[in-house]
């Protein structure tokens, strides 16, 4: 019986024990981690949003009450995520995943006393402010300080990180081929008692980055002339009759554009494609927690183009889906600063009609896309247009789109000038690069920042087959003199008018053209003596006035012509060879040697010839003829 009881003594102490151990070790707070589907990010993006992670708490003694806990996270690149007014950021910590404005309590930024239980949503504080190889800082922390968290026993409490952004340009390269970069997430949580977060590593991808745009290319080709304007009725005020080129870009990915979204978006772990994030009314009135500051934007860069030139664009644009033109959705011009942050939707001031726009510049589904946009091609729609500057960044915003499907743009490019334009042969060729706006690269998150906002990075500049030709016909005259009381005169002939001239309403035929001529004299004067003296500078050239089409200009190289604002000069005892320069494409020139006082018939008293045209050949009258200028010598 005595061993009995010294037994029972010792089987009661251990049981003692144990029911002193069982409350310790129910303390231990156990949180699985999952970061669900990493959605792919803008590799470009500096305030682009990563996907949320999700603890699933289980564990611990719900008797011990609220517990204070700080939940940190830290990231392979600066966070960006937007400070508010409180100079908290808009990254949130959600507690068992609060659903819509009535349900949404967030914990103020300095209660009086700390927030308990029934408050549901945190913002946290940016930290560990670090500076990169290349002299630029930013954070790569968040913590969220004292938030209240009551043991759930066998229950599941749920703590949602989310609406954190991050400055992609920061992130580490791949280490591994045909990996894509990523952004990595580590999560750490703090309290009075143990908390224990299970994952791999305790790491978490939570974006894989891809570039926004993967294509971007120019159609449509040509070599305009100067003398024969483009579009002048736009300059006018009238309206366009050709669209001569059109640029193409092409998404990188489905979800590479984004609306600016509008109204609640309080569902936890809801994709909305939008650039907003978690968002509710419920943080209250003028509360910014979770708003982007516009839609995607992105931008033409038009450069290089020639004085003189004005370009102008739609007001709207098709966004397409690239294998079949079907409309997906759209984007509207915009007005901007030259970031691409401060915007206002531009105006139409003129219209174009897509018949001439899709047959001069696209073909395939750019064309079916930029008929089904503007009111069919054979139906003859119009595409409002706006005079946006002579080069430079034009802006469009995306106001329609399909996050399911890889997009195309197609934009109608319409350039004007009028006859006369001037030509500067050292001009490059224009070009043409796309990107994504507003360009900021700020990475300290500040309240004043646009989001989204991307680096300088853009799709690689394509040549604009865009180039303006002076419009000349050069002729030889191969012999002409002043000596020995001879005179030669020279007349050119303005040939632009002919039968086959183009109309109003059509592009066949010759354009009238006018301008002036240059003449160039080679050769020499002699003195009395018969030797060899040098052309003044003001003997070598010379210029004809304004040479309207249909008409021709002669003078005589002894007395020259000052008339009418001529400026050449006479050149005695003159003799070599001239070359004329014609402001205007289709010339033809006759010189005629003569004796001064002499009978027309006199034997050897004068003598003409034909000036040698020195173009090539190519150039084309009515529709179907061609080298019918060029005599071919």
């Amino acid at each position: 019986m005595a061993d009995f009881r010294k037994w029972f003594l010792a089987f009661a102490v251990v049981a003692l024990l144990s029911s002193l151990a069982l409350p310790m070790s129910a303390q231990v707070v156990t949180c699985a981690s999952t970061n669900g589907v990493p959605p792919v990010a803008r590799a470009e993006g500096v305030a682009d949003l990563v996907g949320d992670v999700v603890l699933s708490c289980t564990g611990g003694n719900p008797a011990l009450g609220n517990q204070a806990v700080n939940i940190q996270v830290f990231l392979n690149a600066f966070v960006t995520s937007r400070l508010q007014a409180n100079g908290l950021s808009d990254a949130l910590v959600l507690i068992n995943e609060p659903t819509g404005a009535a349900a949404i309590k967030l914990c103020p930024a300095n209660p009086v006393t700390p927030c308990d239980p029934t408050f549901n949503a945190f913002q946290g504080q940016l930290q560990n402010l670090q500076t990169s190889a290349s002299g630029v800082s930013g954070y790569t922390s968040i913590v969220w300080t004292g938030v209240p968290f009551v043991p759930p026993g066998t229950n599941v409490t749920t703590i949602r990180i989310t609406n954190i952004r991050t400055d992609n340009l920061s992130a580490p390269p791949s280490s591994t081929q045909f990996i894509p970069q990523s952004i990595q997430e580590f999560v750490s949580i703090t309290g009075v008692h143990g908390f224990a977060v299970n994952n791999p590593g305790n790491q978490l991808t939570v974006a894989f980055l891809q570039p926004a745009l993967s294509i971007a290319s120019t159609l449509g080709s040509g070599n305009f002339l100067q003398c024969a304007g483009q579009n002048t009725g736009l300059l006018g005020g009238g309206s366009a009759n050709v669209t001569q080129f059109g640029v193409l870009l092409t998404e990188g990915f489905a979800s590479s554009f984004k609306l600016l979204g509008t109204g609640e978006q309080s569902s936890p772990g809801m994709n909305n494609f939008t650039e907003n994030g978690f968002t509710s009314a419920g943080f209250g009135a003028g509360n910014a927690i979770g708003l982007a500051t516009q839609a995607t934007r992105f931008y033409v860069n038009i450069a290089g183009v020639q004085a003189g030139v004005s370009v102008y664009l739609p007001t709207t644009v098709p966004l397409f889906r690239p294998n079949d033109g079907i409309i997906t959705g759209s984007a509207q011009l915009v007005t901007c600063d030259s970031s691409g942050t401060t915007c206002t939707n531009a105006t139409a001031t003129t219209t174009n009609t897509p018949t001439a726009t899709a047959a001069a510049a696209f073909s395939g589904t750019a064309y079916v896309a930029t008929c089904a946009a503007f009111g069919g091609c054979v139906e003859g729609g119009t595409i409002p247009l706006s005079l946006v500057s002579t080069s430079g960044k034009i802006f469009y915003s995306v106001i329609a789109d399909d996050p399911f499907t890889v997009e195309s743009v197609a934009i109608p490019t319409t350039f004007a000038y009028n006859s006369g334009l001037v030509v500067i042969p050292t001009n490059p060729a224009p070009t043409v690069s796309v990107g994504l706006a507003p360009q900021n690269t700020d990475t300290l998150a500040l309240s004043t920042d646009p989001i989204p906002r991307f680096g300088p990075s853009s799709v690689a500049a394509s040549t604009l087959p865009f180039a303006v030709n002076a419009c000349q016909c050069n002729l030889l005259f191969t012999y002409a003199t002043t000596r020995f009381n001879y005179d030669t005169g020279i007349a050119v002939s303005n040939t632009s008018m002919d039968p086959w001239n183009a109309t109003a309403t059509s592009s066949t035929g010759t354009i009238a053209q006018h301008g002036k001529i240059n003449f160039h004299f080679y050769g020499t004067t002699f003195d009395a003596s018969n030797n060899p003296v040098a052309l003044t500078t003001a003997q070598m050239t010379g210029m004809s006035p304004d040479i309207p089409a249909g008409t021709t200009y002669a003078f005589s190289i002894y007395s020259g012509d000052t008339a009418n604002g001529a400026t050449v000069n006479g050149i005695p005892n003159y003799a070599g060879y001239v070359i004329a320069n014609a402001n205007f494409q289709y010339c033809h020139g006759l010189a005629f040697i003569s004796g001064f006082g002499r009978g027309a018939y006199d034997q050897g008293a004068s003598e003409s010839y034909l000036g040698l045209v020195l173009d090539p050949g190519g150039q084309q009258r009515p529709t179907g003829v061609t080298n019918s200028e060029v005599l071919g010598n």
